[in-house]
Order: structure tokens, then sequence, then C-alpha cells
């Protein structure tokens, strides 16, 4: 029945025989099948990347120093890429390293095109890392003698 549920993306509980303990199935959204935002931790990070690129970009409205230039893009590229900047630092937590919520943003990630004279598009590319969700181990067995 869970199974059933699980390919249906519903979300199921699941658990481990030889390990404590009722865990929640993957996270599902209601994305489309195939779709980038199938699993809840992509949805996190482009929310959280999207509120803050959002909130630099309300007092940039009627701001002249937004402009069409090709000194202002690249300043305001490297200003709207600072969300992502943030979000890709590494945290140490007892001597171990942690990777930031996202990878670090790369050339041409944000990007800035004017669609008229008096309207901006901001587009930017965030990549989250991998995240686990099937583990699986294989074992060779190596019975020959060697001296």
């Amino acid at each position: 029945m869970l199974q059933s549920l699980q390919a249906n993306r519903y979300s199921v509980p699941m658990w481990y025989h030889d390990y404590d303990g009722i865990y929640w199935a993957d996270g599902r959204t209601l994305d489309v099948e195939g779709g980038d935002y199938q699993v809840i931790e992509n949805v996190r990070v482009v929310d959280k990347a999207s509120r803050r690129v959002r909130l630099r970009a309300i007092p940039k409205i009627a701001d002249r120093s937004l402009n069409s230039t090709p000194g202002s893009i690249a300043a305001h590229e490297t200003y709207f890429g600072k969300p992502l900047r943030e979000m890709a630092i590494s945290t140490q937590i007892n001597g171990v390293e942690f990777p930031g919520e996202v990878k670090p943003p790369k050339d041409g990630d944000i990007t800035i095109t004017w669609t008229s004279s008096e309207a901006v598009q901001i587009y930017l590319v965030v990549r989250p890392y991998e995240s686990a969700k099937e583990i699986g181990v294989s074992i060779e067995l190596d019975t020959s003698l060697e001296s």
C-alpha cells in the first residue's frame, strides 16, 4: 500500500527493520514528473535565493544606477549575485567542513537583460549540491590465496 502511495507521489512514512525510528520518505512537491522541483531540497534553496534577490531588486526600481550601460549591468550582476555567493559559503562545525547551501555561481550565472527602455529581467542559475536519496553498497569477495 505504501509503495503504491509513494509511486503516486504521496508523502509516506518509512522505516528500516534494523535501524530505530520512523522517517518520512522524500518530501514531494506538486512539480510535474521529470521537473526540476520534484524534491523539497531544490525548492527550498531556490525559494531562499528568490526571496533574497527580490529584497535587493525592490530598491532598484526607478534607481538610475541600474541602467543599460555595460558598467551598470556588470556592477548589478555582481550586486544580484551576492545572495548566491553568501549561500555558497561553507561552514565548519566541530572540525567537520559542511558545504554551503548551493554551489558558488559561475561566470554567466547572473544575467541582466533589458526587455524595453523601462523593463529589465534578472536571470539567476542556482546549482544545489546533490543529496543522496539512495545508497547502494557492493561487496566483492576475494577468496584467492596470496602469499
